[in-house]
């Protein structure tokens, strides 16, 4: 029936493919296309065409069946609309994942140092499994070269470090605690270049550990650290030895003010000391004098008055008389060794005299030991 509401362009259509159904035999002619309903609306119909042929195989008719797919196509339509959608949010999100991994790897590009994944297996396998490009700059290796081979990086710790930092990262892996620890590197040219590890590890559900770090080129924060050690022990040193020079010049000013006061004693016990043994000998010659002229009047008088009998017995005049020169003579040998002293503490302090002359040392050890006598005698 091609007077239902279609169009004349659709009519035209539907009789041209009937027309070729009778003409050709095709066995089947399958259309799915549009169509607009009575009520106005667009519809989706699926319309097989099939010859009928009678006894003669003689095309005689057209059986058609015509299935409404209107929901079928609006779902395959939202189905396609929905992945369009999809298509462009997926088309979005990677690019956003692109310009992010792009951000990403420019920073880890830029970063001072190396970043790195490092795994340990729980059969002691390991390797590396991200590593940035700062891997050429720290450890001088390719960043694929190091995730082929992971040990290539221990080989590269200094011999006298490896067992330290080896001890270190089993504690981190016992522990889960951060690995800090610093040790050098040797390059091709034998070069010690100083690193620092940072990095925080992490137990898996298959027992493995991630260790996520960083690795930091230290060289010279620890020569202006050695610097800085060196300057402190030269300061150090510098200290000691105003120390010692302060220490001097307190025990020189000590002994400047001991000599000054030593030489103002000395001279105040010389003069009267001088004056005393002086005078010792004359009245050693008077004492003499006076003696032989009491023994004179012993001679002629020999039977003296009671009262001079019992005076001479009282004071002991005999034992005074021997007595008396032995006291002279200790007074002078006194004052003898006080002049003596008095000569050991001038030596002694040198006030005035030159800061620097010959000396004879032996005077001055002599000088030393007539101030010590006392404390030098043997005691019990």
């Amino acid at each position: 029936d091609y007077d239902m509401p279609w169009t004349v362009e659709e009519a035209n259509f539907y009789r041209e493919c009937d027309k070729r159904v009778m003409e050709s035999g095709e066995a089947e002619l399958h259309i799915i296309e549009t169509q607009k309903q009575s009520d106005g609306k667009q519809a989706w119909m699926d319309t097989n065409k099939i010859p009928l042929r009678d006894a003669k195989s003689n095309v005689i008719g057209i059986l058609i069946t015509v299935e409404d797919i209107t929901e079928r196509k609006q779902i395959e339509e939202e189905l396609k609309n929905l992945n369009e959608k999809l298509e462009v949010k997926v088309e979005a999100r990677t690019a956003q994942l692109q310009r992010t991994q792009a951000r990403l790897q420019k920073l880890t590009d830029n970063l001072p140092g190396m970043i790195y994944e490092y795994h340990l297996n729980p059969d002691g396998n390991i390797s590396f499994s991200y590593v940035s490009s700062g891997c050429r700059e720290i450890l001088g290796l390719e960043p694929k070269v190091l995730k082929q081979d992971a040990n290539l990086a221990f080989e590269k710790i200094h011999p006298d470090d490896i067992a330290t930092f080896i001890e270190k990262g089993n504690i981190s892996a016992q522990t889960l605690e951060n690995l800090e620890s610093e040790w050098r590197v040797l390059n091709k040219n034998s070069n010690e270049k100083w690193i620092k590890i940072v990095a925080k590890p992490e137990l898996q559900s298959n027992k493995s550990i991630i260790w996520y770090g960083c690795l930091i080129d230290i060289t010279q924060m620890k020569r202006v650290e050695e610097k800085f050690q060196k300057q402190t022990q030269n300061l150090k040193q510098t200290l000691r030895e105003l120390k010692h020079t302060q220490t001097q010049l307190i025990q020189t000013e000590k002994m400047s003010s001991l000599g000054q006061m030593v030489a103002g004693v000395a001279h105040e016990i010389n003069n009267p000391v001088n004056f005393i043994h002086g005078n010792i000998v004359p009245t050693c010659e008077y004492v003499q004098d006076l003696l032989g002229l009491i023994e004179l009047y012993q001679h002629h008088y020999p039977n003296p008055d009671t009262e001079i009998r019992e005076e001479l017995d009282n004071i002991e005049f005999d034992f005074i008389k021997e007595d008396l020169i032995k006291i002279l003579k200790s007074m002078e040998e006194g004052t003898t060794r006080i002049k003596d002293i008095v000569l050991s503490l001038r030596n002694f302090s040198r006030l005035d005299e030159a800061e620097f002359k010959q000396v004879d040392i032996h005077s001055g050890i002599d000088s030393t030991l007539m101030i010590l006598h006392n404390r030098l005698k043997a005691k019990s």
